[in-house]
């Protein structure tokens, strides 16, 4: 909500289920985790924190009448341009192979970044 860029590190160290690994996923691929938040609970305290940026970014009155659906759309857009994953895996072991053929979305909207060189 405060539009502030951050850095999310995982490592395959740090799995202790493949539900971390799916989740990871979900990030890459739709942007959001599913039922993350509750639709009771959760998201009306953040349209509400979040309505006040969404007025003067779109340069509308402070009395605008604006639907939910656009202030979700707001904050996920938000959190989607600030959040940043670093995911780090070993190259030895069946990890990273298992691991990309289960969730196709490690590999289709990420970039890999070599340390060391491939054998």
């Amino acid at each position: 909500m405060k539009n502030i860029q951050g850095v999310f590190l995982f490592s395959d160290n740090e799995i202790i289920n493949d539900g971390f690994v799916e989740d990871l996923n979900n990030i890459l691929t739709v942007g959001e985790i599913p039922n993350l938040f509750s639709p009771k609970d959760d998201l009306p305290g953040i349209r509400e924190k979040i309505k006040r940026e969404y007025l003067t970014e779109k340069k509308l009155n402070k009395d605008a009448r604006v639907h939910d659906d656009e202030l979700n759309e707001f904050f996920f857009s938000r959190v989607q341009s600030n959040f940043h994953i670093v995911f780090c895996m070993s190259k030895t072991g069946d990890g990273l192979k298992n691991y990309t053929r289960m969730y196709p979305g490690l590999v289709n909207n990420t970039t890999c970044v070599w340390f060391l060189p491939w054998p």
